[in-house]
């Protein structure tokens, strides 16, 4: 396994949809399996709870979630060309963060319940419905996959601000870092 490098905000495949993974490439093939488990090594690095392929500069539509940090019963897991099928009626506005972004978060309202369809690593079709952190998580990774972001979610005056905020505390974090 190895630690790939985490793409920030700014660099453009963020905003790029990714691509359907061929189910029989998971059956046939390593390298997506490789991919999944150098994604949870750098997400654990990182000490994240999801990380999309394009937070690590690839368009596959390939997610991993951990929230064993809140659940000691959750254990990581990949899924393959997740789609949301169904929301729940309530919202809850929960603060997010993202690796992509650090030392930022945000209070975003989304659907406090979803069911999600995907292929586990194996290529096997399944659905999971989840509520709670799981669900924030789901919903986070599957908007990376459409090139979508938590910052989206939010007035675009606000984001304006927000971001030129992060960025120079980012710069600074950098110069004292180096």
């Amino acid at each position: 396994m190895a630690l790939l490098p985490i793409v920030y905000y700014g660099d453009r495949i963020l905003r790029k949809a990714g691509k359907r993974i061929d189910p029989t490439d998971l059956k046939e093939s390593a390298s997506i399996k490789k991919l999944a488990h150098d994604m949870i090594e750098t997400m654990r690095e990182n000490n994240g709870i999801g990380l999309a392929a394009q937070q690590v500069n690839r368009l596959e539509r390939i997610i991993m979630i951990d929230v064993s940090s809140f659940d000691e019963n959750a254990e990581p897991f990949a899924l393959i060309n997740p789609e949301i099928v169904k929301v729940g009626k309530e919202k809850v506005v929960i603060q997010e963060g993202c690796l992509s972004f650090p030392d930022l978060y945000l209070d975003i309202e989304r659907p406090a319940l979803v069911t999600v369809a995907a292929l586990d690593i194996e290529g096997n079709p399944m659905t999971l419905e989840a509520d709670g952190i799981l669900a924030r998580a789901l919903q986070h990774e599957i908007d990376h996959m459409k090139g979508t972001l938590f910052i989206d979610y939010i007035h675009p005056l606000k984001r304006k601000f927000l971001l030129k905020k992060w960025q120079v505390s980012s710069n600074a974090r950098k110069k004292s870092d180096g």
